[in-house]
């Protein structure tokens, strides 16, 4: 038997609310891991982690250095934090391609760095940004 244009319509709409709500759970996925990456410390120094070649790192080496002793009223200490978070997002959380991270700006009073970071979800069409806080050594989201 043949159905009618509004139960067609009915079975589209609901493959595509199903599609759309998986896609925004993966997205909440991808933010979630990346937050808790970045809350996290490993074992490495900041110079042993930045001279490593991806090929190099496993589990016992998840999340960032110390971050702690970087500058960030100087452009140096920005970019590294930048390039040390690049590094450790797309080494731990492959999903995510085209990773980018902008410095936005230093509250010197606060002691707060304030990040830009964006990327496209792999298998989708979907972008994702996050705008992140690091105050007392850890990230949050703004």
């Amino acid at each position: 038997m043949f159905e009618t244009n509004v139960e067609t319509q009915s079975k589209l709409i609901s493959l595509l609310l199903i599609k759309e709500n998986k896609k925004l759970r993966l997205e909440d996925e991808v933010r979630r891991n990346i937050l808790n990456l970045l809350n996290t410390r490993c074992s490495l120094t900041l110079e042993d982690f930045l001279s490593m070649h991806a090929d190099d790192f496993d589990f016992r080496y998840c999340g960032l250095p110390e971050i702690n002793l970087l500058n960030f009223e100087g452009s140096a200490g920005v970019q590294i934090l930048c390039d040390v978070i690049k590094t450790s997002v797309l080494i731990f959380e492959p999903r995510i391609t085209n990773f980018e991270v902008h410095f936005t700006k230093y509250d010197a009073l606060k002691k707060n760095v304030y990040l830009n970071m964006r990327g496209n979800l792999i298998g989708t069409l979907s972008n994702i940004n996050i705008v992140l806080k690091l105050g007392v050594w850890e990230f949050s989201v703004v």
